[in-house]
């Protein structure tokens, strides 16, 4: 009784205003063992704000949590918690200032979740707040999103889950100043943005938060300040747009990286500058895209079912060839709409350039990606069968000369859509709003390395088959707008004809081929009006029309043969299904095995009764244990009125906001509380002034009602 009477009072919390230093790091410096860790570092954490530490392994952010919390002790400097140094406090009070969440946060004992977060109320038992245990506890457990876990034990948790626990223990203990090494470590992004959110909503009722993170793109969306930490040192200190930028950023964490903005928020996205491990393709034959086309591919997959499935499959089968057979007879064929011009003729045994343009084609304004302008050849010049849009497949049906995305030499052009998100990579200009682009494209010679689809390498010779200039669609999106193929013809030399431009020729009514390199001359620059597929669509039309004619007599033909083989494959689906069922009623009725089977649901039945009861107890157990410790604290609701009488210091920051922030998107209390009485406010004395974002949680709380 005599020490209680004598026992220093808590000093509990002062009030602050926006910007006022609560903590501040003075000259710290760590040494372990020879090594030094910190170095002279200084460092002032606000109320109010959101304090990101970024910064490669080993750069100290840890440890200089570690000397605030006094885990570490620093060679030299000092840190001040409120205006005084740290050892100036009770550990009481310290908790009461600053709060902290380590990286891992491990309890062996069975406690249960709620207790976990109950924790954190420790510090309050001594004053007059234990009575809003309840309201805090609820609102931390319900803005972790762990409510639903409140019951469970804590080592039953995954990864995720436990740290979020922990960090609704650190919520509840109501610090104005709160330390977080890395909380969202094991989380998925919809918790990282959760707790970054929640943290970001904490700073906003006056106190001040200090994060450890990795990911530089969370600390841009919802940091006021980072400090970017090397090798013991802050080497920059300010709004986030000011410290992440390319130069600083490569530099500290030596790896070069893009800086690039949010289109809807305008914070900096970080993103390294990646190389691949051996020079690939870029283009249409983008990694990504060739992932994209493997997922969608049709892959035969051997039967697992019965003889009736089997005999379904085969009925499906011979629907869908008729169907494709209407189809081949119905579809016309399909044409480029835009024409490429060449100016100049590249030399057969060396590189040189041409000048390429383009007329006709589609351009989107704002719209993702452009147009590939590529040379190589295609296995079917005229036609379409090669064009991505028809199912052509890069490698196969078509190839052209690849370029080091890492050190250009030109030999593929991007011509970008105006106003688009990848202008910024376009070497041929933007498609302009009449669908014109221009741009010079470099030719390797005659022959020219190239990848099959396995990414073997293979070697393309123009002398023996038609090379030109392939159009289509940029980044793997297809458009037959944009899709052409225009012969290239070499100096010195003629192009090679494909095996179809040949037939055609050999055709007395088939019009000139559209190639230059049968044109006179030598050294003249080529103009091509049109893609060779539009050149030769008009040439077979008499031959097409006669095609779909046969196709119509053998379809005719064909009709009732293949209904009559489609019934019988059905007929006998079906009974070959009758006879596996029949065989399994007649031979599997066997008494004794149906009383085992009987038996074993019998036995089944039971255990989940059993498991069901068992679980209801429990659930009844700990809602009883709830209902006591509510009731004990109700108990303590009446001297908490008699001590609001008693005249006492400055309201500490846990008042008003901070209920508040946890009254937020929370369920209502479980048990009434004096904070909830409207009369609670009708007295005459005048609390401290709010801080920061009081006015707008108090909004918040008026709409949540």
């Amino acid at each position: 009784m005599i020490g209680s009477i004598l026992r220093n009072p808590i000093r509990k919390p002062r009030a602050t205003a926006p910007g006022d230093v609560v903590l501040s790091v003075r000259d710290v410096s760590v040494d372990f063992g020879e090594r030094t860790v910190l170095e002279g570092l200084d460092l002032d954490i606000r109320a109010g704000e959101v304090l990101a530490l970024v910064g490669p392994n080993g750069a100290g952010k840890s440890t200089l949590i570690n000397v605030i919390t006094a885990d570490v002790d620093a060679r030299s400097g000092t840190v001040e918690i409120d205006g005084l140094p740290s050892y100036a406090w009770t550990n009481t009070e310290l908790a009461m200032r600053r709060a902290v969440l380590l990286q891992q946060v491990d309890i062996a004992f069975p406690f249960s979740v709620e207790e976990v977060v109950d924790m954190g109320r420790a510090p309050w038992q001594q004053v007059s707040e234990r009575d809003r245990d309840d309201l805090i506890t609820a609102g931390a457990m319900r803005r972790t999103d762990i409510d639903r876990f409140a019951d469970r034990h804590y080592p039953s948790l995954s990864g995720g889950e436990r740290a979020r626990a922990a960090l609704a223990r650190v919520l509840a203990q109501t610090a104005s100043v709160m330390l977080l090494d890395e909380p969202t470590a094991a989380m998925d992004i919809k918790h990282q943005e959760m707790v970054l959110d929640l943290v970001r909503s904490y700073a906003s009722t006056g106190c001040a938060v200090v994060i450890i993170v990795h990911n530089l793109d969370l600390a841009a969306a919802y940091a006021d300040r980072i400090a970017l930490l090397s090798r013991g040192r802050i080497v920059a200190d300010g709004p986030p747009a000011d410290v992440l930028t390319a130069e600083l950023i490569t530099q500290v964490y030596e790896h070069p990286v893009h800086i690039l903005e949010d289109p809807i928020t305008g914070s900096p996205i970080v993103v390294p500058k990646r190389t691949p491990s051996r020079p690939l393709p870029t283009g249409p034959l983008d990694p990504r895209r060739r992932r994209a086309e493997r997922m969608t591919a049709t892959t035969p997959t051997a039967s697992r079912f019965s003889l009736a499935h089997s005999a379904a499959s085969i009925v499906a089968a011979l629907a869908l060839a008729l169907g494709a057979l209407l189809a081949g007879v119905t579809a016309s064929p399909a044409h480029a709409a835009g024409q490429v011009t060449i100016s100049g003729q590249p030399a057969a045994d060396a590189q040189s350039e041409i000048q390429v343009s383009g007329s006709g084609f589609q351009s989107v304004q704002g719209g993702f990606g452009g147009i590939y302008v590529l040379f190589g050849w295609v296995d079917d010049p005229n036609g379409g069968s090669w064009k991505p849009s028809a199912g052509g497949v890069t490698g196969e049906d078509y190839r052209y000369v690849y370029d080091d995305e890492t050190n250009p030499v030109g030999y593929q052009l991007f011509a970008a859509f105006p106003g688009g998100s990848t202008s910024y990579a376009a070497n041929g200009g933007e498609v302009a709003a009449d669908g014109t682009w221009s741009g010079t494209l470099r030719i390797p010679g005659a022959v020219f390395q190239t990848y099959d689809r396995d990414q073997n390498a293979t070697s393309v010779d123009c002398t023996t088959v038609q090379c030109g200039i392939i159009t289509i669609g940029a980044h793997g999106v297809k458009n037959t707008n944009n899709e052409s193929f225009t012969p290239l013809t070499f100096a010195g030399g003629e192009a090679a004809v494909a095996p179809q431009a040949e037939a055609s020729a050999q055709q007395p009514q088939a019009a000139a081929p559209a190639a230059p390199a049968e044109q006179p001359g030598d050294a003249a620059p080529v103009a091509t009006s049109a893609p060779v597929g539009t050149t030769t669509q008009s040439t077979g039309a008499s031959q097409g029309l006669g095609a779909a004619g046969e196709a119509l007599a053998w379809l005719v033909v064909l009709a009732p043969v293949l209904l009559l083989v489609g019934l019988t494959v059905v007929a006998l689906a079906v009974g070959i299904g009758a006879y596996l069922a029949a065989k399994s009623l007649l031979l599997g009725v066997n008494p004794a095995a149906l009383e085992k089977v009987r038996g074993q649901r019998e036995r089944k039945a039971l255990q989940e009764r059993e498991k069901q009861r068992r679980k209801t107890a429990a659930v009844r157990l700990s809602q009883e244990q709830r209902e006591a410790r509510a009731r004990r604290r109700l108990g303590a609701v009446g001297a908490q009125q008699a001590l609001s009488q008693v005249p006492a210091g400055p309201a500490p920051l846990e008042n008003d906001k901070l209920v508040d922030f946890f009254a937020m998107d929370a369920p209502s209390p479980r048990h009434p509380s004096p904070l909830d009485d409207p009369r609670a406010d009708a007295g005459g004395e005048e609390r401290d002034a709010p801080t920061l974002i009081l006015s707008s949680a108090t909004g918040r709380r008026e709409d949540a009602r």
